[in-house]
């Protein structure tokens, strides 16, 4: 976001977002993310593929009529402000309101024509009370890749994937983020272990590797990557590997 001073883009299985940076990320899905700014609840997205001709009234209608199931609040049919639209130039925008214990916040429906993607964005009171904020997110919203690449961009992670990869497992845990994806028959994975001073204080990372992976040490060449050390190594189909790396081979996806 070079033109926002103080934020920063999270992008997360083809959906892209630029917003403050002292947001956080307070939960994550497959098809989520909600963001909270200080423990308050600003803003959520959820999506999903809508098969069929797109109908806003008639979506609209069932999210309502889910709503009430669950027993939410009533969602009243809301005009969506002209600056806003006009930020979603490629999307068929719907809104909505809610009010529960004298708050209030505001849902817009996102239809994209292109990617045929649905894209509930709830606006929670917190950010609804900063309107003007709310044009530049919407402008940086992005529901499919525009090119060949797909971003990659939360909890300190840059990365790039071919634009059809498909997100097939996830898990973020505390010193271990490991994430996979099926593009063409092939299999993608991101690793990330943390501290490295003190994974690498008695190891090298090459030995690291050989022990996550069991990789033989023969199997595996140390190089460097954009100045900092790295290793290399190709991996047999078949090989034996640890836990969730192993089932690849032995479950259907």
């Amino acid at each position: 976001c070079p033109t926002r001073p103080g934020w920063t883009i999270t992008a997360w299985n083809a959906m892209r977002l630029c917003h403050p940076g002292e947001w956080e990320i307070t939960r994550l899905e497959r098809d989520q993310i909600q963001w909270s700014d200080g423990g308050r609840p600003a803003l959520e997205l959820r999506w999903t593929l809508h098969r069929g001709r797109y109908q806003a009234e008639k979506v609209g209608r069932r999210f309502s009529r889910r709503a009430r199931r669950k027993g939410l609040p009533e969602l009243v049919a809301w005009e969506v402000p002209p600056d806003w639209r006009s930020a979603l130039p490629r999307h068929r925008v719907s809104g909505f309101t809610w009010r529960r214990s004298g708050r209030g916040g505001i849902g817009l429906l996102l239809y994209c024509g292109t990617c045929r993607r649905l894209t509930l964005l709830q606006i929670h009171p917190f950010l609804a009370d900063q309107p003007d904020r709310v044009p530049a997110l919407l402008m940086s919203l992005q529901d499919h890749p525009d090119g060949p690449d797909m971003p990659l961009s939360l909890f300190g992670i840059r990365a790039r994937l071919p634009a059809g990869a498909k997100l097939i497992r996830y898990r973020f845990d505390a010193g271990c983020y490991q994430l996979l994806w099926r593009l063409r028959g092939l299999t993608i994975g991101l690793h990330r272990w943390a501290p490295a001073q003190v994974i690498l204080a008695s190891q090298s990372l090459a030995d690291f590797t050989g022990r996550q992976f069991q990789i033989a040490s023969a199997e595996a060449t140390a190089m460097r990557q954009n100045h900092h050390p790295a290793v290399e190594a190709a991996i047999r189909p078949g090989a034996r590997l640890p836990g969730l790396f192993r089932s690849l081979f032995t479950e259907q996806i």
